[in-house]
């Protein structure tokens, strides 16, 4: 072997190992995404790349999510509710309407489960202290007996104040996953490679009044491995039907 081949064959073994590092550091590295989020501080952590439009999807999706459910934040729509008058509808929003669904349901379960009782929490120092309400009835009541829901409509039927903290992080975390489930199905298209061939069959044209020629070209479209089908759906299984489908080119002069 002369020189010139052995320092190509050095570089090109350098080269495929600066890959390989490259590809190990990239599946050993985390990637985080932080911030805020009622009243307190979130952390994500993946072992997969989170590209900067993902990293602003996450982000703006959990802000959206914080304007909906907390309670440390006067613009919310929660603070909202808890200051809205008695006996009078308010019309919450689908994602509120959702949770408020969510509570309702794991009290029919556990009566235990109360969101009704954010004063205490506040009282207690778990919530935003500035936010307490004074001389309120403090025996207990059911916690459905305070307010009915209808849809999108509710209505207080006491003075008090709704916390969310033990049911809307969960809920943060599923929209959250979805976004994440959502891109990993992109990357797996992406990650998709698919050589199709086109066979052109029957040629047609046609005159316009105008003197134009409209030529129209059918195809026959296939994969390597199916050559004899007419067609073949890529996203089904390989014993799966086979679709047929025709590739119309349009030429207009």
């Amino acid at each position: 072997m002369n020189r010139s081949h052995l320092s190509k064959l050095v570089a090109f073994i350098v080269g495929c190992l600066c890959i390989y590092a490259a590809y190990q550091y990239n599946q050993s590295s985390l990637y985080q995404v932080s911030g805020s989020i009622y009243g307190t501080s979130y952390n994500i952590t993946s072992s997969k790349y989170i590209n900067d439009q993902l990293n602003l999807q996450i982000k703006n999706e959990l802000n959206r999510i914080d304007l909906i459910a907390s309670n440390y934040k006067k613009a919310s729509e929660l603070s909202a509710l808890n200051e809205h008058i008695l006996s009078d509808p308010f019309t919450v929003s689908d994602d509120l309407t959702i949770i408020l669904n969510k509570a309702i349901e794991i009290n029919q379960l556990s009566p235990k489960y109360d969101i009704t009782i954010g004063n205490k929490i506040n009282q207690l120092g778990f919530g935003p202290a500035t936010n307490v309400l004074k001389n309120i009835r403090t025996e207990y009541k059911p916690m459905q007996t305070k307010f009915s829901l209808s849809g999108n409509q509710l209505i207080k039927n006491e003075n008090f104040l709704f916390d969310l903290s033990s049911i809307a992080k969960g809920y943060a975390v599923d929209q959250i996953s979805k976004i994440l489930d959502n891109e990993e199905k992109k990357d797996a298209v992406y990650d998709s490679a698919l050589t199709m061939y086109l066979t052109p069959t029957i040629h047609e044209f046609d005159f316009d009044d105008a003197g134009g020629v409209t030529f129209t070209i059918n195809y026959l479209a296939y994969i390597e491995d199916y050559f004899s089908q007419s067609s073949f759906d890529i996203f089904g299984s390989l014993s799966g039907e086979k679709i047929a489908r025709n590739m119309t080119y349009d030429y207009f002069r």
